[in-house]
């Protein structure tokens, strides 16, 4: 089993689906060391995957 760290749109259920073909099984984690900034998504595709 390989592990991956995700976060925002990845952690979506829709976008797991159309990005791995799959939903992944998700644990909470912490990355130390960095700080959480909110972006704004201009790529229409990500928009399009996510909802959002």
């Amino acid at each position: 089993m390989e592990k991956l760290f995700s976060q925002g749109t990845l952690q979506l259920k829709n976008v797991q689906m159309e990005t791995f073909w799959a939903n992944t099984q998700r644990k909470k984690d912490i990355l130390f060391g960095f700080v959480k900034l909110e972006i704004k998504i201009m790529d229409q595709l990500v928009i399009k995957r996510s909802g959002t």
